[in-house]
């Protein structure tokens, strides 16, 4: 399917609306963007039931990958895998994974890297907080800034580790893939505990990078406003000038497809402990 390029369009210097339908998500998530380079490759990504995690998953298996999705809630991963199969999109598994518990999640991981030879892990999963969209530094509470900084930089942290263990016993080269934030590179408006966890997140993607060389690559990706729940956004949605600079709403299925992008054999020769922006507005 062509996809659809009236998003650009402007009337009276105003972008044109743009609804954030299902169509429109599937005109970007068809056909392959690496060249089948991916085909046949085992990912696991987390937080995967929805947002970004989701199109990343569906954007993996039109590439022709094994897709694990990881998450804390059974119903959330099923519908998941509900909407994947309705997109003819089936070579899918799921399994549950409480980031926030240590023991549980290298239990689990240690589970998933016995059964499948995972080549890719993609740490997306993430909290963003009430705390986050309306504290600043000094009225934030201590206890507000634990869900952010243990789901989105130390649960990464543990899980990429235990990845890292598996590709040396498995004596394989992997890729990990993080999701971080612009809010971890630039002022992020009050959003204290979020931005401070995703900046963790892409100086570990550097450190972690160095320290690992020769057995993984590891980079990230720095998404601004993306059409998500978690951005206050849903299907139906007017995408096309949500941002304060007039500009569209990166869509989550792009996010997926840069994703797929840096996780080749031929893109991990060039990038290696490196954070992407992925970002329409033009502040950033």
């Amino acid at each position: 399917m062509k996809r659809i390029f009236a998003r650009f369009k402007r009337i009276d210097n105003k972008l044109r609306p743009l609804p954030y339908t299902e169509l429109l998500k599937d005109s970007y998530s068809t056909g392959s963007v690496v060249g089948g380079s991916l085909k046949n490759k085992t990912i696991l990504i987390t937080g995967a039931s929805s947002g970004i995690g989701l199109a990343m998953a569906r954007r993996f298996l039109v590439e022709g990958c094994h897709v694990i999705i990881s998450g804390r809630t059974e119903s959330k991963l099923l519908a998941a895998i509900s909407y994947l199969k309705q997109k003819e999109c089936y070579n899918v598994t799921y399994s549950l994974m409480d980031q926030l518990k240590d023991s549980d999640l290298y239990t689990t991981s240690q589970d998933i890297f016995k059964r499948y030879k995972v080549n890719v892990l993609v740490n997306n999963a993430g909290v963003f907080k009430k705390s986050d969209r309306d504290g600043r530094f000094r009225s934030v509470e201590g206890e507000d800034y634990w869900p952010g900084l243990n789901t989105n930089l130390k649960s990464s942290l543990l899980l990429s580790q235990s990845f890292v263990d598996y590709c040396k016993e498995a004596e394989i080269k992997g890729h990990i893939l993080n999701t971080s934030s612009i809010c971890g590179l630039f002022e992020s408006m009050g959003i204290t505990p979020y931005g401070m966890s995703k900046a963790g997140v892409i100086e570990m993607t550097k450190q972690f990078a160095l320290a690992n060389k020769g057995i993984v690559t590891c980079n990230s990706i720095a998404p601004g406003s993306v059409a998500t729940v978690m951005g206050d956004l849903h299907t139906g949605s007017n995408i096309a000038s949500y941002c304060s600079c007039n500009r569209h709403v990166t869509m989550a299925e792009e996010i997926a497809s840069l994703a797929a992008l840096m996780c080749t054999e031929d893109m991990s020769e060039k990038l290696n402990g490196q954070t992407i922006k992925a970002c329409a507005c033009e502040k950033f």
